[in-house]
């Protein structure tokens, strides 16, 4: 669940300018992640282990008091006044003079009303089912929205199930499945580098369907290439991965700009759901069907990249374009 959290809010509080490092950065720290996990669990079984790890979610726990709350999501949720605070508090950490107060305090507050205007009302005393049915169905309540939705849902679950697959693919590969998983994970590292360039530099929509297309090429080349080729195999599942994780890098950048504040959390944890629904497939497709035809797996992946990135041309560009606040804004913007 950090990654959700983590994208929204870096993407409501960050310039646009250095946004893509921060995502990338967030993102690149998950493989460290894994590793420490192992170290985690290794010492569980320990008394004093046990006593580090209580002391390890003592910490976290502080820590998220130390983090201010989004000042776009308390304007769009009526919370205009906590909003000036975090304001006053970053242009005081930066060395720079916000605007007359009077003159905030008007905008940040009819930002609010606006907000509450276009928002849908909920009682207080609703039952708690119905206010969480109402968070997932106001991602498919609008026209542009329902789009943006569904197709970034489709975009990944075809994105997962061609990174694990392709990462669970060691021994259809190579006789070496180690050495494999050692040097697909390394791979990793120029896509994380690729991805931030790539998207400082070029519109979005063009940038993820081209390295959706160049892991397509890459996986049916893998798929039609005789097994006695086996250099020739490691080398293009290599350029594979790298192409993968490149699009799957921009495509979590991506959807933090699409979804409105008011619903990005909801919108990028729900995306994150479903490519764990392409991640468990994965596996199946790479043993009980690799295990009868070991070239199926790769059109079958290279398949889900092809369509992922002709997905991509459903979707609105949003190099240089001001994130929205509202539902609202995003249907009036893209009308």
């Amino acid at each position: 669940m950090r990654l959700p959290f983590c994208h929204s809010l870096v993407s409501e509080v960050t310039e646009a300018k250095i946004l893509h490092r921060l995502c990338r950065a967030s993102v690149s720290w998950s493989p460290l992640e894994f590793h420490l996990s192992s170290l985690t669990f290794a010492t569980v079984v320990t008394p004093r282990g046990r006593i580090w790890h209580r002391h390890l979610v003592r910490t976290v726990m502080l820590l998220s008091r130390v983090i201010d709350e989004s000042p776009l999501w308390l304007i769009v949720n009526g919370r205009p006044q906590e909003a000036l605070q975090v304001f006053g508090k970053v242009a005081r950490w930066h060395g720079v003079d916000l605007p007359p107060e009077s003159d905030m305090k008007r905008l940040v507050e009819e930002q609010a009303a606006e907000a509450q205007n276009t928002s849908p009302k909920r009682s207080s005393m609703g039952s708690l089912l119905k206010s969480v049915v109402d968070d997932v169905v106001i991602l498919l309540k609008t026209p542009r929205l329902r789009t943006i939705t569904l197709t970034i849902y489709f975009i990944y679950i075809m994105g997962a199930m061609v990174y694990y697959g392709l990462s669970l693919s060691g021994a259809n590969i190579s006789d070496d499945p180690y050495l494999y998983l050692v040097l697909s994970g390394l791979m990793e590292l120029p896509a994380y580098i690729f991805s931030g360039f790539i998207v400082q530099h070029f519109r979005r929509k063009s940038s993820l369907s081209f390295s959706f297309f160049i892991t397509t090429a890459v996986l049916l080349a893998v798929a039609f290439t005789p097994t006695e080729y086996s250099t020739t195999l490691f080398a293009l599942a290599m350029v594979g991965k790298m192409a993968i994780t490149t699009s799957y890098m921009m495509v979590v950048f991506f959807s933090s700009e699409l979804f409105p504040t008011e619903v990005r959390g909801r919108g990028i944890s729900t995306a994150y759901m479903m490519a764990r629904l392409g991640g468990m497939g994965a596996p199946f497709i790479t043993d009980l069907v690799g295990s009868v035809y070991p070239w199926v797996p790769f059109v079958i992946f290279g398949s889900g990249a092809l369509l992922a990135g002709a997905g991509t041309f459903l979707l609105p560009e949003t190099r240089g374009q001001v994130l929205p606040d509202t539902v609202a804004h995003l249907e009036v913007r893209e009308r």
